[in-house]
Parts: C-alpha cells; structure tokens; sequence
C-alpha cells in the first residue's frame, strides 16, 4: 500500500484500465510494467524522459549494438525498459540517426514521381543525345554536335529555346554554350545519374533492337537503315499523345506505301485547299489540351508512380544526397565500405519539374551541383543533449556498512526537503537527475529507498514530471 496521497493522474488510469493502485508494480520507489501474460513474464523498468536518450545511445549507436533497425532496436528495449510512445520514439530517433542515413540503403520506393510537360509550340524545347558506340563512326566531337544542330535543326524548324541534354562534353563544350548564348538559348543539363529527366532516352531505348533487326550480320552499314527508322517513328501512333509525331509537326499524316497502293485519301488541289486545311486547324487547336489529360491518365505514368513515392522538397531544405561510389583496387578501396549518401546539404532553388540545385551549408550562396529528386532524401537533425550516465552500483555483498547509511541519508534527505510550489524546469531536471543516480540497479537485490520515508509531494513530482505512464499487471501484487 502508499503512504501517500493517491493522485489524480493515477486515478484516470487505473479508472480507464479497470484496476487499483494497490496493482501498479513498484520497488524500492521505481516504477516498474509488468505483464505476467506476455511472452516474457519480465517486469520492464519505465524510464524517465531525461534517460530516454541515454537508452537509445546504448542500444543503437554502441559498438555492440551496431545500428539495427526500428524493430531489431525496439526489441532490445522492450526487454527491460518501458515508457509511453516507446515505439514512435526509437523510430524518430533511427530516422534521424546520421551513421545509418550514410551507409545503410533504404528499403523504400524511388522518390519522384513522372512528370512529363506538355508546349504549346513545336520545337520550342528539343531534347538532344549521343547513341554509342557504333562500327566506323568517328568520335562525336563539340564541332560536329553543334553543327548537326544548326543545320538540321534550327535552320529546318526554327531556332529553339531551349536545350535538354546530359552532362556530356559535346554538350557542355564552350563552343555550344557560346552558341546558345549567342542565340539566347536556354541549356537544361539533366542531374547525374538520372536519365529519366532526358525525353529522349526514351527513344535511344526503342532505337537499338530497330537496329539489330535490320542490320543483320552486316553491321558496318547502320547508318543507312537511319532513315526507314526514322519514318517508321514518326508515322507511329505515340501511346502518350494519342497522334503520330508527323501530324503533331505537319498538322496532317504522312502518305505511307499503303496509300500509294490503295489512295483513299482525296488529293488537295489549290481551289479548295483553305476548305481543306481549316477544320485540320481547329481540331489542332484543341490538340494540346486533350494531350495534357491523356498524359495524366497514361498507363505508363501509373506503372511508374506504382513503383515510385512522391516527395515534397522545397528551397532552404536541408537534405542527404546519394552517392555513387566506385571501388579503386589500386588504393584497396570498396564501394562496399564507402559511404551510400552525404550531407547534409542546402537546397537553393528548384528546376522544374523534378530537379534540385544544391549548396553546402558552409557556404550557401555557391551552388555545387544539380540533383533529381531520386537522388535526395530529407535530413532530420538529432537533437542530442548531453545526458550523464547512469551509475553502475556495486554488489551489495561488497559495500560496506557506513555506505549504506550515507546512500539511504542522502535518499531520504533528497525526497522530504520542500518542494517549490512551482518548481522551475531546471529544478525538476535535477530533481530527476539525483533521483535516477541515487536509485541503484534494478536487477539486484541492493539497499534501494523505503516508500514510506519518501515524500509524496517529491514523489508526485517526479512521475508527473517525468510524464510516465504504468501499466498495471492484473491480479498482480507488488514486486517482492
């Protein structure tokens, strides 16, 4: 039984558990939660907010722990200690546990769901490749790039605005930059190791089995099946868009070998050609817009955001950026032990759609790099304050009469000295501090603080304070 008032907190619990305080399992003034029909029947020690961190510290970030996971961590615990939100908190914790961010992989889905933009003009943006190695071909150099693009681009459709490409050579060559400068180009270098922001990846993917199939064993002679591909595309209906590429461009479908055959198609002469044209025009008008919901409802977009999670970066974020690490066997070096992210890094501003410029935060108005969403993951700073260990106690057998009589005076004299009627932060933070260092080990049978000498303003206090949260065994009396 207590010797003390009952308190009111204790009543709402053991009034909402369907039991008495005489049930709440206690020992030598420590709380503790016992179950006898769990699993293990062991009483569990509920910790104090103070120690939580210490807890934590001891059985994920030890050397003998090693930074197990949420549930390999939460059973370790959940052996001996018990507070309430347990669980959430050593999740928080791991979360925001820098060693495991650096070097462990996660397990969750990509980040970055799949945006792709729609324009109202064509050729307005152009996304620009190399496709490579090939048999007899010479080495695309920044002369020849730029070239291609003014002589087959720009003076057969018009001068672009703007440029998407990888970070290449040829395409980060003075020689190009001096040309879209010149021509008030805008140049949108995709991040690193993220080929998904370039469109034409895509159809690199698709133009290497249409030239395996038609090259044969011959394959000295690719550049001339170039063209019977390039007609198959454009005369194929894009999933996507619903239209073949040539109508999106001409505003009409390209005669193909089936009309030479068989010419259903009526031909346009000059007298009617306006009465011909216009209803192309008006269908076309409304192109764009029926583009915009076939592409939201695109089966390729739901198979990818399937697999993918969406995330919400904003400027002034503080995130980990992943790694690529390459083993060096020269310098005995293995990507396996080398860090998987790094950080944490400042997100300055965002490219749209899905790309990110970062800067370190020593210096925060010096970009370093751009980086797609995949590549980044949210930093979580852990706020550790430094806690004291607990003191590991001595055999009883071992300690010696006059100890136990300075350690149950210092006890007693702790518990019944007056209590603030409106203690202050720091005061109940000491208070707790001597009260868990002056209370000795759990699991052994050693001189510990007698109940009824306690003050129970001071013992009120410190359960209250300390936010703890008992639950009762039934039908279980006091630990003996």
């Amino acid at each position: 039984m207590l010797s003390r008032p009952v308190t009111q907190e204790e009543e709402s619990f053991c009034e909402a558990n369907n039991t008495t305080i005489s049930d709440l399992p206690t020992r030598s003034c420590v709380l503790y939660r016992y179950i006898p029909d769990a699993d293990s029947a062991e009483a569990q020690l509920v910790i104090p907010t103070a120690e939580r961190e210490l807890i934590m510290q001891r059985h994920h970030n030890d050397p003998m722990a090693r930074h197990y996971g949420e549930d390999g961590t939460f059973q370790k615990i959940a052996k001996r200690y018990y507070w309430t939100g347990m669980k959430k908190y050593i999740s928080d914790y791991i979360k925001k546990c820098p060693e495991c961010a650096r070097f462990k992989a996660t397990n969750q889905k990509p980040a970055g769901l799949l945006r792709t933009l729609v324009y109202s003009q064509r050729f307005e943006v152009i996304a620009i490749d190399l496709f490579g190695p090939l048999p007899q071909t010479d080495s695309a150099s920044a002369l020849q790039c730029s070239t291609t693009l003014i002589e087959e681009i720009f003076m057969r459709h018009g001068i672009t605005r703007r440029i998407i490409s990888d970070n290449g050579t040829q395409f980060i060559s003075a020689l190009l930059q001096q040309i879209c400068f010149t021509l008030n180009i805008s140049q949108n270098l995709i991040p690193v190791y993220s080929p998904q922001s370039n469109p034409v990846e895509r159809k690199n993917r698709n133009l290497k089995p249409h030239l395996a199939t038609l090259v044969g064993k011959d394959h000295s002679n690719w550049h001339s099946k170039l063209p019977v591909i390039r007609f198959a595309m454009n005369t194929t209906v894009c999933d996507t868009t619903g239209h073949t590429p040539a109508y999106l461009l001409f505003g009409r479908e390209l005669r193909t070998t089936d009309d030479v055959v068989q010419d259903f198609k009526r031909t346009v002469h000059n007298d009617n050609f306006v009465a011909e044209i216009t209803p192309y025009l008006k269908l076309f008008a409304t192109i764009t817009k029926d583009i915009r919901e076939r592409i939201e409802k695109n089966q390729r977009k739901k198979q990818y955001d399937k697999n993918h999670r969406p995330v919400y970066n904003s400027p002034g974020d503080e995130v980990w950026v992943t790694l690529h690490p390459i083993s060096n066997a020269k310098n005995k070096k293995t990507s396996k032990f080398m860090p998987k992210s790094d950080g944490p890094y400042l997100i300055l501003t965002q490219k749209p759609p899905t790309s990110y410029v970062i800067a370190s935060l020593t210096n925060p108005s010096e970009p370093i790099a751009t980086y797609h969403t995949s590549a980044l993951a949210p930093f979580k700073d852990m706020d550790i304050s430094p806690v004291a260990p607990l003191q590991k106690e001595a055999d009883h057998e071992k300690l010696r009469p006059h100890q136990h009589k300075i350690r149950m005076f210092k006890a007693r004299q702790l518990l019944q000295q007056p209590f603030p009627a409106e203690p202050s932060i720091p005061q109940q933070k000491l208070l707790l501090q001597q009260l868990i260092h002056l209370i000795v080990s759990p699991r052994r049978d050693v001189i510990g603080f007698i109940r009824e000498d306690c003050n129970p303003r001071c013992l009120d206090s410190f359960h209250i304070n300390s936010r703890e949260t008992v639950t009762p065994s039934s039908g279980q009396n006091n630990l003996q």
